[in-house]
């Protein structure tokens, strides 16, 4: 009885086929677009940038916004969102401009000068962003300004914060 002897190049390439098939692929999140530049929430039907970080921190559709899955990105367009009064207060670090990043969120803008998410000038004193322990953000692109809460400026970091073409504008803290 012969064998055929299969060369060991290919051997191996079949076995990196075999366990490609087999493994899954990591799970992916959701692409969540901002569609409304207002402060908190805007109309029925859209998905203001507070309600795009509410769906992706709970994985679940919130009014116009798809449902997060993972960790999420949430892409912004050639705007400004100008944030008109807090969305929350925290006892220890005061007033927020927008909900807690609880998850693994990546925003995406345009470019830092197209893409601003600021505090009013006008407006009461508050930061725009914290991170919470087991949060995890990412900004690209993407400008943040104005910032003037009473532990931090334009974020509130006690999680993970990176970041590239990124600016953090801030008059006191940062």
């Amino acid at each position: 009885m012969a064998f055929f002897r299969v060369p060991w190049r290919i051997g191996f390439l079949c076995m990196l086929v075999c366990v490609w098939l087999v493994v899954p692929a990591p799970a992916q999140g959701a692409t969540i677009v901002v569609t409304n530049t207002a402060s908190g929430t805007g109309g029925a039907g859209d998905c203001t940038l507070a309600e795009a970080i509410q769906a992706a921190n709970t994985d679940a559709a919130v009014d116009g916004c798809v449902a997060g899955s993972g960790p999420d990105i949430i892409t912004l367009g050639n705007f400004t969102i100008n944030l008109l009064a807090p969305f929350q207060t925290d006892a220890t670090d005061g007033p927020i401009g927008l909900p807690d990043i609880t998850s693994e969120i990546f925003v995406l803008g345009l470019a830092s000068s197209l893409t601003i998410i600021e505090r009013d000038v006008t407006a009461p004193d508050f930061a725009i962003f914290r991170v919470t322990a087991a949060g995890f953000l990412t900004l690209q692109n993407v400008t943040v300004r104005n910032g003037r809460g009473t532990r931090g400026g334009a974020i509130i970091n006690r999680g993970t914060i990176q970041g590239a073409g990124w600016r953090a504008w801030c008059r006191f803290w940062c």
